[in-house]
């Protein structure tokens, strides 16, 4: 992998929605206040009852706990889960550079905002007594948009149409199934988010507005968040800036060859130095080996992620015919 995608580079977004998680969750564990995070219908009897009592929906307004609308997105009552759903999101985080931090900040607040709507009405409609601290839901539409759309053709067949798409379509087999690099992120959701009825809920309703989002009847993939909110939460987007050291090295050459050129003291053009100056053609690099074509194969992977077929090639030629490293610079913005 790209040691620039590999952290979370152009992902301040990603980046403050796990610090979040993770700090709720540890404040909710290791202080024992976890009942205190999630919505809930009807308290919860016999043996968890001292670990787990919900107060009900009328208790939360009667007693103004409205920090309940954001904790629940937030806090896990698991350790487990805090671990693997933490590792899901951050997995995700493709999704953000593939989508840019306004629209990616827009499609989360969306996410939050309709999945509580969908969580309260299921709690007043009795389908739950309680429903599951976590961001199960923001996991649940991240998914969808991992995994891709299912449009109909004229003809009524189903395509997938993947917004991550494999690059490792056979990264091993079993059983005779091949399982790509993104199986891996499958059954971890799967270990996380469906093992308990008050778990899968608010995943569903997430997945739902994730698939609702990916409509293109419905204008949801439209909205934006005003403009003053984007201009507070740009305020912080220092603190969730991370940038890897081979782009701070870059950034630094620019400025130093940028210094040098107001200086009057840039390099030859074409790396000639004093040996060439002295005895012309002597001075000159080695001749570098041409690098094979890409591949056709290889140029569909990268346009498959909405990229232009120039980009792809420049793209896949700067990486040697790696696709992943390929895929990891457009991605980057590279």
């Amino acid at each position: 992998m790209h040691p620039d995608l590999g952290g979370l580079y152009k992902t301040p977004v990603t980046y403050a929605y796990m610090c979040g998680t993770g700090l709720a969750s540890a404040a909710g564990l290791f202080l024992e206040r976890a009942h205190d995070l999630p919505l809930g219908d009807a308290p919860i009897v016999g043996l968890l009852a001292s670990h787990a009592c919900i107060v009900d929906l009328k208790m939360m307004s009667r007693h103004s706990q409205y920090w309940r609308l954001i904790t629940c997105h937030l806090g896990f009552q698991n350790g487990m889960a805090v671990a693997f759903g933490i590792y899901l999101i951050f997995n995700c985080r493709v999704i953000e550079r593939q989508f840019g931090s306004k629209k990616f900040g827009s499609f989360m607040f969306l996410v939050l905002v309709l999945s509580t709507l969908l969580q309260i009405v299921c709690l007043k409609a009795k389908v739950v007594p309680t429903i599951a601290s976590g961001p199960y839901a923001v996991i649940g539409a991240l998914m969808v948009v991992f995994f891709g759309t299912l449009s109909f053709s004229s003809h009524f067949t189903v395509a997938s149409i993947g917004n991550v798409p494999k690059l490792q379509p056979a990264l091993f087999s079993a059983m005779g199934l091949n399982f790509s690099e993104k199986s891996s992120t499958y059954f971890m959701m799967c270990l996380v988010c469906l093992r308990s009825v008050d778990a899968a809920l608010p995943f569903s309703t997430g997945a739902l507005v994730g698939l609702l989002y990916q409509s293109k009847r419905l204008p949801l993939a439209r909205f934006r968040l005003p403009g003053v909110l984007s201009w507070v939460f740009e305020l912080f987007h220092p603190i969730f800036d991370v940038v890897p050291s081979s782009v701070l090295a870059q950034q630094r050459q620019r400025q130093l060859q940028e210094l040098q050129r107001r200086q009057g003291h840039a390099p030859a053009p074409h790396g000639q130095g004093f040996r060439d100056q002295l005895l012309p053609g002597m001075g000159g690099a080695m001749p570098m080996p041409v690098a094979a074509p890409p591949s056709d194969a290889a140029i569909e992977q990268l346009t498959a992620l909405g990229f232009e077929r120039d980009q792809a090639i420049a793209a896949l030629r700067a990486a040697d015919n790696n696709v992943e490293a390929a895929a990891n610079r457009l991605l980057n913005g590279m």
